[in-house]
């Protein structure tokens, strides 16, 4: 008899202090979200991350084992919500498990949905004699509408003669089912479910828990008649931030609408989806205090086109590549992403080749641990330590991660589709504003234990050429803080634009700011021949530069802006810099 245990896992990422997303076990860091940096850095230091890259290299692709298909049918019957409805089934196994269940009343529960996951698991180990890959067991959740952000799998197997009656099965395995069902239901709130099955000789029960993170309100997976998805819920744990993303179309993705109105923790989304789309995923991450990375809530399948389908289709992206190096699997990766963005009317990205170098020694380490095998912070080192991009040439505006595999199979290809699957991986590999892009590669190759993974990071640089644009963009943005205010509109300092264009350009190069804005303020008086105040800020997204109450709230003003960046020597990322002159009429004083 072979009984083991394995835990399923579905990944989201969302982010505090950076930008990245994810698809990969609880982790595209622990597969979506993002806001700016803050002073002081979230990141491990270069010295910190070269430590774990340099410690020995577990052997992680061992864990990530799993059947590969490129389809398979389901068997029915499926929940029709997403809803956790009790189950009360009357087979031997159904019974022993309600009684662990009682045994843990409020913390464990019986579903449909974890039913149906333990159906659909048990009928695919007996077709393949193998558990299902990570991307088929997602689906399988999903599908199945089990509103978990991960579940464990124990099984029992075992060839017997056709003639064994189930009870004597039953009585046999009774003893350490038991045990292996009361683990699974540790660690907090679980809903649970399981199945018996037989095909000739073979015999396999299979127990499957979830642990919740979100009680989501009753929701069905076709949208309503605007074509969009209703999502009102509560996370279960504390939490500072919660956001859903939807994927949308062959390439897209979209953060779903959160209503102002409903405060932590709950949560209500309304998320648009494509009427062309077959199916999309849903995901919902959200971001416990005091963490950097967040954690998966649930993925969901919704069905645009009003038809759930019981199939599931491996997703294609492009041509088949085969690689038996690293190297090469990150060459053909690069290309055939590329493909895929110019197909999507996207810029190409270019190899960060040292940043891929120090990633790839960091993969064994972020797999193994997303793995149970080694320490989990050894996860926030890796995507935090990508994401900082610390040997990117160049100064980072912002950074992005997520993290892929795939077994029996050498092809790039499949790796490249088993990722972009999922809205926060596209969110990382098809961002409009990414140039560069660092890969952390493994490849296994054999007749028997092919399997190919990957740790990636997507970056976008700052950008020489496009000052004058950021400039004009605080320019209007200013001014559409005066007309919320109800002011005139600012008048264009153009002789002085210039010197507040080169101010910043100087703390890019190395001055002082404070040193930097008293020359401007001082050259701007001898132009103007008239009083001046200053101001100097630095922000990673001109998007969240607030600017002073004082400059925005007199009557008449005339402004000049100026627009560079700089990166702090103890920070792997840049900031922008922003000069603001303001000057009063010429018939007045400030």
């Amino acid at each position: 008899m072979i009984h083991s245990w394995k835990p399923g896992i579905i990944l989201v990422l969302l982010l505090a202090g950076c930008a990245g997303a994810t698809n990969s076990p609880e982790h595209q860091g622990d597969a979506p979200g993002a806001s700016s940096t803050s002073t002081g850095s979230p990141f491990p230091s270069e010295a910190e991350v070269d430590r774990l890259a340099g410690q020995a290299a577990p052997r992680a692709l061992e864990a990530l084992k799993g059947f590969d298909v490129d389809e398979w049918d389901f068997v029915g019957p499926f929940p029709e919500r997403v809803e956790v409805v009790a189950y009360s089934g009357d087979t031997t196994w159904e019974i022993l498990l309600a009684e662990e269940a009682r045994r843990r009343v409020g913390l464990a529960v019986p579903t449909e949905a974890m039913h149906c996951v333990a159906r659909q698991i048990g009928h695919f180990f007996l077709v393949n004699r193998a558990m299902p890959t990570n991307g088929l067991e997602s689906y399988i959740a999903s599908r199945c509408n089990a509103a978990v952000p991960r579940y464990e799998i124990g099984y029992f197997h075992a060839q017997l003669p056709e003639a064994t009656p189930e009870s004597e099965i039953f009585e046999q395995w009774r003893a350490q089912l038991t045990e292996r069902i009361r683990s699974l239901m540790t660690g907090g709130p679980r809903t649970v479910g399981i199945w018996f099955g037989r095909d000739g000789d073979s015999a396999v029960a299979i127990a499957v828990a979830g642990t919740r993170a979100i009680r989501i309100e009753p929701v069905d997976a076709i949208p309503n008649a605007d074509g969009r998805i209703l999502l009102s819920g509560e996370v279960l744990s504390p939490a500072t931030e919660v956001s859903a993303t939807i994927g949308r179309g062959r390439f897209g993705y979209a953060m779903c609408d959160n209503d102002p109105n409903v405060s932590l923790p709950r949560f209500a989304f309304s998320c648009e989806t494509d009427p062309a789309d077959e199916s999309a995923i849903v995901s919902i991450g959200y971001r416990p205090p005091g963490r950097l990375l967040g954690k998966a809530g649930l993925n969901l399948i919704v069905w645009p086109s009003g038809k759930p389908t019981t199939r599931y289709q491996r997703p294609s992206y492009g041509v088949k590549r085969e690689v038996t190096t690293a190297q090469a699997m990150r060459s053909r990766f690069v290309e055939l992403l590329n493909d895929v963005r110019a197909e999507a009317g996207l810029q190409p990205v270019v190899e960060a080749k040292n940043q891929s170098a120090v990633a790839s020694e960091l993969a064994p380490h972020y797999f193994a641990a997303a793995r149970g095998l080694a320490p989990e912070r050894n996860v926030d080192i890796v995507v935090m330590g990508m994401l900082a991009g610390w040997s990117v040439d160049g100064v980072l505006q912002t950074g992005h991660f997520t993290a892929a595999w795939v077994t029996q199979t050498n092809d790039v290809n499949r790796l490249l589709s088993e990722a972009l699957q999922f809205p926060s991986a596209r969110a990382v590999l098809l961002a409009a504003d990414i140039d560069r892009i660092a890969i952390g590669a493994l490849v296994e190759s054999g007749d028997e234990t092919s399997a190919l993974a990957a740790v990636v990071g997507t970056y976008s640089l700052f950008s020489e050429t496009e000052h004058s644009q950021n400039a004009a963009l605080v320019y209007e943005r200013f001014q559409a803080e005066r007309a919320r205010r109800n002011l005139r509109p600012a008048d264009r300092l153009e002789e002085i634009e210039p010197l507040s264009m080169a101010a910043a350009g100087q703390v890019q190069a190395g001055v002082g700011p404070t040193e930097a804005l008293n020359n401007l303020l001082q050259a701007s008086v001898d132009i103007l021949q008239r009083p001046v105040n200053g101001w100097i800020g630095e922000v990673s997204k001109l998007e969240d530069l607030k600017f002073p109450e004082d400059f925005l709230d007199r009557p008449s003003v005339g402004i000049a802006v100026g627009v560079s960046y700089h990166k702090p020597d103890d920070e792997p990322w840049g900031r922008y810099v922003i000069m603001l002159v303001a000057a009063g009429p010429h018939s007045q004083h400030i």
